[in-house]
């Protein structure tokens, strides 16, 4: 939606994904980006580079995160379970895939040219994430869910098929192509789902209800945990899952749905008591 004011600017709005809002809604529109308009302005050319403007302009919130927390989770889990059966510590992890992502961006755009905006699929909240001294801009955007492009202010851009670059990540970025590719699992992009699992670092993506895995180990080396937590579906309902890695280090995971939180907490302790009966102990 273009919206001139008595200003003399021209706002772009979007309604996030054609949500049909009246205009006394226009609160749920966001604002893409505001340009002046002068007399001797092309209207051409400023509709030609309003996409440009949106992605240097854009308002982006520091502080929230739009809707889609367990599918967030859902993929920082995936990511755990990555490093661990590489045994290395999550940080690390997260740590190697920081700087091999930066190198990417480094070896394939003008290194000093300033924020990198990245447009890769459609997602619910525009927000920054500095990655190594690089930022990166996800925008509320409808390009196809595979397909990343990188943007720097000179115009310079890099445009890619995600799952074309897997095989060159493998050689020289072995950490960041293992995030990728445990992510193409699941989805069909995986940039912003690695760019969301680093902000989550710095900015709090709560749940609602949720109790997080608490570990026990036995002395003959199998491992138990459990979680709680309150599923975003309507009728709410909660949910237990159980990890179970055996002696030999095969995992097994089962989960079990109640019909609200105060069920699942009740099954939770229930369960914790039966372990620790067995001669399990928090790890």
């Amino acid at each position: 939606m273009y919206l001139f004011d008595r200003a003399g600017r021209l706002d772009v709005l979007w309604t996030g994904g054609g949500s049909d809002h009246g205009f006394a809604g226009l609160g749920a529109y966001h604002r893409v980006c505001s340009v002046a308009v002068t007399a001797d302005l092309d209207p051409a050319a400023l509709l030609k580079n309003v996409d440009v403007k949106a992605v240097w302009e854009a308002q982006f919130d520091a502080t929230r995160w739009g809707s889609g927390a367990l599918e967030r989770k859902e993929i920082a889990d995936l990511l755990a379970r990555e490093a661990e059966e590489r045994a290395v510590p999550l940080a690390a992890f997260r740590a190697d895939c920081k700087a091999q992502l930066v190198q990417f961006v480094r070896e394939n755009l003008l290194p000093d040219d300033g924020p990198v905006a990245v447009r890769c699929g459609l997602s619910t909240v525009g927000y920054e994430v500095e990655v190594g001294g690089v930022k990166f801009w996800s925008m509320l955007d409808a390009s196809p869910a595979g397909a990343l492009e990188l943007v720097q202010k000179s115009g310079k851009t890099l445009t890619v098929e995600q799952a074309g670059v897997l095989a060159a990540l493998d050689a020289t970025k072995p950490a960041l192509a293992a995030a990728a590719r445990a992510i193409t699992r699941r989805r069909p992009g995986w940039l912003l789902e690695v760019l969301t699992w680093f902000r989550q670092e710095t900015v709090v993506d709560g749940l609602k209800n949720h109790l997080p895995p608490t570990g026990f180990r036995h002395p003959d080396g199998r491992r138990w945990s459990i979680e709680a937590m309150q599923i975003q579906t309507w009728p709410e309902k909660a949910r237990v899952t159980i990890s179970i890695v055996d002696a030999d280090g095969d995992r097994f995971d089962r989960s079990r749905d109640l019909p609200t939180f105060d069920e699942a907490k009740r099954e939770r302790e229930k369960l914790i008591a039966e372990v620790v009966a067995e001669g399990f102990v928090p790890a």
